[in-house]
């Protein structure tokens, strides 16, 4: 019976589709851009080629760096037993990363490799990198019955099996097998026997393995059957969100604007209506999302953390507020949760509630981070510190996972100042498209389409900086003379000029050009 499954496995994994692969004796399909092109090749391990290939949907490669504003990026085409591409117009410069990562179907990491070389003079003209097969983990909690004994795991991926066996279980069973090759669909043979080996469970399930997240199942046995709930994103409800609704929106309410997506319909915060162009304090051009306005009193955000204060690794954000609830807030304060069970698996705790009953300690801290709560599939693909995330992230909300996008927060080049719990603003200067307020949204320059909205601080100047802003508006009559903080600020002083009360918004800035 074990063979057979086993077998059926192979088969399984052979089903995917097959990354489409150039003619061996072309050294690169890509062509195009200025300049020197730089031959980059990405090496699978040998092993890889007898049963991985099809497992390959899509590899890409990046080339970024701290002075670089945007990314270089492509696809790689398959040729042999190596990845290529011929890239174009990567700047000269000091500590280039070149970064390669190789997906599968279900667009999950599965192969990575990245090297950091200076690119001067023409040189290098090729860059050779090797690929590592990434791994994750399985959990696996139980509360298994007397006549279960042992519990054998059997895991097949690209070719080779993985099998652990455990002996003499207590009623309390919890286990973690690691070194697991990342991949969508791994087949996970589960049997469990009794004292005579006899086989009374028996279950294959079909699981994801991610590097960044495992998979953890969590077993209800009765003998003779097996029940298996996965508890990790892909597997749970999202929470639904609606940023638009009147008690949420100010100057993005869809009562007023019924174009606005729908609740719970993905967002485009790349869209001209959300992504605005203002000036900088010396009139520099900057680019800025618009996330409406917000408190500077910043909403709990909980972050579980060991017996030293560490934050305990691939254990998801746990928030408590909604988007047009009372107390939400996209600017979150850092509450610390001391979690003093050295074995706990991540994502066991997954809402306020949760933590409260049991009587965790949580410690407020002077962190704090901007974590835009959006609906499932919503975008905003720019940041000014390249190495913050864009795709939206995973978190917890009572139980259920919720989407949010990440900016500001301790590890990026700016961080949010708290001050007395509060969250210190910048100031900035702007104009209603009506003259009145916010309804109909910032006002436009007529012919660039560009605000005259004025920021008094950049990041990444050593300033103070931060993404919420203290907005004075002044009269419309003053738009075309506004061109830099000075002369913003000589106009906001005197108070005829001005359209009261000022107003605060989260309106991180992503570009200065």
């Amino acid at each position: 019976m074990l063979v057979v499954l086993i077998c059926l496995f192979g088969l399984l994994i052979c089903s995917c589709g097959v990354l489409e692969r150039d003619n061996p004796a072309d050294p690169g399909a890509e062509r195009g851009g200025q300049g020197d092109a730089i031959e980059l090749v990405a090496r699978f391990p040998t092993g890889f080629l007898a049963g991985g290939w099809e497992r390959l949907a899509a590899v890409q490669y990046q080339v970024i760096a701290a002075d670089m504003p945007e990314p270089v990026q492509g696809e790689m085409n398959l040729v042999g037993g190596s990845a290529k591409a011929l890239v174009f117009n990567v700047p000269e410069g000091k500590a280039r990363m070149f970064r390669v990562s190789a997906f599968d179907q279900d667009q999950i990491p599965t192969f990575a490799g990245e090297t950091i070389l200076d690119v001067e003079d023409g040189m290098p003209r090729k860059v050779d990198l090797s690929m590592a097969r990434l791994q994750g983990f399985l959990d696996i909690t139980s509360e298994l019955p007397d006549e279960i004994v042992s519990l054998e795991v059997v895991i097949a991926v690209d070719g080779d099996t993985l099998r652990q066996t455990y002996d003499g279980l207590e009623v309390e069973f919890n286990e973690r097998i690691a070194d697991i090759p990342t991949g969508a669909g791994i087949p996970i043979l589960l049997l469990g026997r009794d004292a005579d080996d006899q086989i009374l469970i028996e279950r294959t399930v079909m699981e994801d393995i991610r590097q960044d997240l495992g998979a953890h199942f969590r077993l209800a046995v009765e003998v003779g059957t097996l029940q298996i709930t996965a508890t990790f994103p892909e597997y749970l409800p999202l929470v639904e969100v609606d940023r638009f609704s009147d008690a949420a929106g100010s100057f993005f309410r869809r009562s007023e604007r019924p174009d606005l997506p729908q609740a719970n319909e993905p967002i485009d915060f790349d869209d001209e209506l959300f992504l605005l162009s203002g000036l900088g304090p010396n009139g520099e051009a900057i680019d800025f999302y618009h996330f409406d306005e917000k408190t500077k009193t910043p909403a709990p955000v909980y972050q579980l953390v060991d017996r030293v204060n560490d934050p305990i690794a691939n254990q998801l954000l746990i928030f408590d507020v909604l988007p047009g609830e009372q107390g939400y807030n996209d600017l979150w304060q850092i509450n610390q949760v001391k979690v003093l069970e050295r074995e706990y698996l991540p994502n066991t705790l997954n809402s306020l509630e949760e933590l409260i009953d049991r009587g965790f300690e949580i410690m407020q801290t002077e962190q704090a981070l901007n974590a835009v709560i959006v609906p499932a599939g919503s975008k905003a693909s720019l940041r000014f510190d390249k190495q913050v995330p864009a795709a939206p992230q995973d978190g917890w909300y009572r139980g259920r996972i919720v989407k949010y996008l990440l900016f500001e927060n301790p590890s990026s080049t700016d961080q949010i100042n708290l001050s007395g719990g509060e969250v210190q603003a910048a100031q900035m200067y702007g104009f209603f498209e009506n003259d009145r307020d916010q309804i109909k949204g910032f006002a436009l320059d007529a012919q660039t389409q560009l605000t005259h909205n004025v920021a008094s601080v950049l990041p990444g100047s050593g300033g103070a900086y931060s993404p919420l802003w203290v907005v004075q508006i002044l009269k419309l009559e003053f738009f075309d003379r506004v061109e830099n903080v000075l002369i913003a600020g000589d106009l906001a002083s005197e108070v005829e000029n001005k359209i009261l009360p000022d107003l605060r918004i989260n309106a991180p800035i992503v570009r200065v050009r």
